[in-house]
């Protein structure tokens, strides 16, 4: 199975043993199946769950799982079943002999060399990410440099006197985030941001001027501070088709429902959090972002058209058609 997946089916070796896996346990459990189907379950998180589907108990694990991602997944199980917290270790990377051959003093050279080898440089690998132990506990790994291991020395150090006891490492990189976190949050969203004195009162017979500057695009920081407390400092677009909320935690912008342009106002009711694609969907849906949707699809169009000449005439037609080139 393993040969003619990789072989007649083209997968590469990762998603073929993915898939058989899968299939594997659709056989025992049907409704895996169905489930991979109706897209309530991913062939990752179908994989993960593979390992702990007991026949007394899959019906409910299923029930639990529709519908969650790969990390929910694990969270998931990782509440059912906790693991040990893993002990706190801090060790120098080995370093790797550079066995290329040496360079030349003649840069040109070796670019030649470079380029007719085929040489390319080496990928780099995604960091890992946080795995969960349990329902409040995470295995983090990451690679620091010598002056990270010397500042959390100094901090464990700072914080054991503040606090009259010992702290680990765990709880001084905790410590220090949430100082971080919380200076962020005052910047972006002014959370723990003092409130702004209000102006004197004017008199009834003096009626204030009303004028639109540019300082009027400016959010108010109590607006700010409670719309992203609302939303929960994530994007708070909603799917229409699948109800599913944005998880994006990143970029987030506030999106005025009724577009400031148009008479919208900075209040909590007209702002929502949106991470920055959502928010630039939002605004070529209200036809807002005229232009731009004009560009693109003046530029798919001469992709279209010009597709049988070759990529590199179709690029370049497209690029004239939108004033590029």
């Amino acid at each position: 199975m393993f040969v003619y997946c990789t072989n007649a089916l083209g997968f590469e070796k990762a998603a073929a043993y993915n898939r058989i896996a899968v299939a594997r346990l659709a056989r025992r459990f049907p409704r895996v199946l169905a489930m991979l189907k109706g897209g309530q379950l991913s062939l990752t998180a179908a994989r993960t769950l593979g390992p702990h589907l007991k026949a007394e108990a899959a019906e409910e694990l299923l029930d639990a799982a529709a519908g969650k991602t790969v990390d929910e997944v694990k969270q998931l199980l990782a509440e059912r079943a906790p693991k040990p917290p893993v002990p706190t270790s801090i060790r120098k990377t080995p370093q790797r002999k550079d066995r290329r051959p040496a360079r030349s003093s003649t840069r040109l050279f070796d670019d030649q060399a470079s380029s007719s080898s085929g040489e390319r440089p080496a990928a780099k690998k995604p960091a890992p990410r946080p795995e969960p132990l349990a329902k409040d506990t995470y295995k983090v790994t990451f690679t620091g440099s010598s002056e990270l291991v010397g500042m959390l020395e100094e901090v464990k150090t700072l914080l054991a006197q503040a606090k009259g006891k010992s702290c680990d490492e765990a709880e001084a990189i905790e410590t220090a985030v949430r100082e971080l976190r919380d200076r962020l949050r005052k910047r972006k969203y002014a959370v723990g941001a003092p409130p702004r004195k209000q102006k004197a009162k004017t008199k009834k017979s003096e009626a204030p001027k009303i004028r639109r500057s540019p300082t009027d695009a400016t959010i108010p920081n109590a607006v700010r501070r409670a719309v992203a407390e609302r939303d929960g400092y994530r994007c708070a677009y909603v799917d229409p088709e699948t109800g599913r909320r944005c998880c994006e935690t990143r970029f987030l912008e506030f999106q005025h429902v009724e577009a400031f342009s148009r008479g919208g106002l900075h209040s909590v009711e007209n702002l929502k959090l949106f991470c920055r694609g959502h928010n630039q969907f939002a605004a070529r849906r209200d036809g807002l972002m005229v232009g731009v949707a004009d560009g693109r699809e003046a530029w798919e169009r001469a992709v279209d058209a010009d597709a049988a000449d070759g990529p590199g005439h179709s690029m370049w037609t497209a690029g004239r058609s939108i004033g590029v080139g």
